[in-house]
């Protein structure tokens, strides 16, 4: 629970939370249960190789997993009956119905040598005022580190933008500073990137 605090970006039970506030990928951790591979007989491209489908178990809550067969090939090392992953996914879902699509995993035990290549800030331009943005800029600057920032800009139905700040914004990503984030501007999420997973807003 320490490392996850540190590492995902959210719990198995707020992705709800995330899914409603438009946030399209997701660091997410837990247990895997219910493991099972589907080997592809239809024809086409995937004909003969493997996919598999299982529940990452969160403290109160779990969500189903699809992993299809590239991201297996990549992942079926990792992802084991009962064994406490790290998660990086797409986040997929209609209503109270919330899934789960597999990019990538990495063993809890080897998180310590995981590191974010940046700290993703989601806003919803429509719900923030002059202000919130100038103490952001000072909280930011309080909890300065080698991490780079990446903004995620919305405005529902209008446009959705990404701005990467100058390196003087750089952070120490800690779970103090994405509290201090969530309690200065509650509609903001907060979600690591890692090389290879860049977001594609």
């Amino acid at each position: 629970e320490t490392q996850l605090q540190v590492f995902a970006d959210c719990s198995v039970e707020e992705l709800q939370d995330r899914l409603d506030a438009g946030i399209e990928r997701v660091s997410v951790g837990g247990l895997v249960s219910g493991l099972r591979i589907i080997p592809i007989k239809k024809e086409g491209r995937n004909k003969g190789r493997k996919m598999a489908t299982f529940r990452l178990e969160g403290l109160e809550a779990s969500v189903r997993v699809v992993a299809f067969p590239d991201a297996w090939d990549q992942c079926s090392h990792i992802v084991r009956e009962d064994l406490p992953v790290l998660l990086q996914a797409s986040l997929k879902g209609d209503g109270d119905h919330v899934e789960l699509s597999l990019e990538s995993a990495t063993e809890l035990e080897k998180l310590e040598r995981t590191r974010a290549s940046a700290l993703g800030i989601h806003l919803d331009l429509e719900k923030l005022d002059e202000k919130q943005m100038d103490q952001l800029r000072e909280v930011l600057l309080h909890h300065s580190g080698d991490i780079p920032i990446r903004f995620e800009l919305r405005r529902h139905g209008r446009f959705r933008a990404r701005l990467m700040p100058p390196p003087a914004l750089s952070v120490n990503p800690t779970p103090e500073l994405r509290q201090a984030i969530r309690e200065l501007i509650p509609t903001a999420v907060t979600s690591f990137e890692y090389p290879g997973r860049a977001s594609s807003h």
